[in-house]
């Protein structure tokens, strides 16, 4: 459940009639808490009573939503916009809808109207972000994020996607100041300090990006992340037993990480525990294939034995730009 969206929905309802409010704020309670079909059968009550109140079918379509009901939601975010055209909550709900499909087009038009509402709304703006960013257009991107975190200047979430956008330009020093704001913002979110590391370790600065991975692993032991980019920066600056040690870690989070069996293939070999190297060698082909001629992950990795298998967090591919799939900072890889 997307929280800025949900503080969009529940600050709507101040200003509904009757006591329609408070049990619509307890219908969204119930829909982020996983409990949808709760705030279902209040959402029903309250549509009994007031059939035309568009902002009970927007929060209908929250539960909807959380429900998987994509459809349903839809028709009810229609509805919403049908009773009060304009209807802010709605056409930022259907931004967001199309945005869950990947219809990354479709969320970028209705969070421009939603803009045309209100021009400087955050959750508008990061729609219209990850979509210029979808399409390779990062200092697009790069400039909607930056709006949405001077418009909200606590919250986590813009500072890291303009983070995001910022690791995508190779503007590392300035992802790095980004990733710090946010970690400030979230002192207990484990992945802010990781993607500082990953930011540090770009620029070369392994020492750096250790001290973020070891405070990542502090606030969550259970980032694989973490523990592989630890482990390589380690191996960076000759540490190969701790390198190795980082990197069982990565395995021991998540033993289906073949890329990260793989790396600890040639950390083991390199330090002549050739018998579990050759474990760890096959535990990796067994899992991905590609690894059986490609020891270590070096050409499926693009040449750099840090950087993760696809969809994983780690450090960013260093293809082309304009070949690069866009990643925010919550489509970690």
């Amino acid at each position: 459940m997307d929280g800025q969206y949900l503080a969009v929905v529940a600050a709507k309802c101040d200003s509904c009639p009757g006591g329609a409010g408070d049990r619509m704020r307890e219908a969204l309670s119930a829909s982020a808490d996983g409990r949808p079909r709760e705030a279902l059968r209040v959402l029903k009550e309250v549509l009994r009573e007031f059939p035309d109140l568009a902002h009970a079918h927007v929060c209908a379509a929250v539960a909807l939503s959380a429900l998987g009901d994509e459809e349903g939601a839809q028709d009810s975010y229609r509805r919403a916009a049908s009773l009060e055209p304009g209807n802010f909550a709605a056409v930022c709900g259907m931004a967001k809808l199309r945005r869950d499909r990947d219809d990354y087009a479709g969320a970028a038009e209705y969070a421009a109207a939603a803009l045309k509402e209100d021009p400087g709304h955050p959750h508008a703006l990061c729609i219209m972000g990850d979509a210029a960013g979808e399409s390779g257009r990062c200092e697009e991107a790069l400039g909607y994020f930056k709006k949405a975190a001077a418009a909200e200047p606590g919250e986590a979430h813009h500072p890291a996607l303009a983070a995001s956008a910022l690791m995508q330009l190779d503007r590392h020093e300035e992802a790095l100041e980004y990733f710090r704001k946010a970690a400030a913002a979230a002192p207990g979110d484990a992945h802010m300090p990781l993607m500082a590391g990953i930011a540090c370790g770009a620029m070369g600065r392994d020492e750096e990006s250790i001290k973020e991975y070891a405070a990542s692993i502090k606030l969550d032991p259970n980032i694989r992340a973490a523990h592989g980019n630890m482990g390589i920066a380690l191996r960076n600056l000759g540490r190969y037993e701790e390198g190795m040690e980082a990197m069982r870690g990565a395995v021991r989070v998540d033993p289906g990480y073949a890329h990260g069996h793989s790396v600890l293939y040639i950390m083991l070999r390199e330090a002549g525990m050739h018998e579990e190297a050759d474990a760890h060698r096959k535990i990796a082909v067994k899992l991905d294939p590609r690894y059986a001629g490609d020891p270590g992950g070096v050409r499926l990795m693009g040449g750099a034995v840090s950087e993760p298998a696809p969809r994983k967090a780690g450090k960013p591919a260093r293809a082309a730009r304009s070949r690069r799939r866009w990643r925010g900072i919550f489509k970690r890889r």
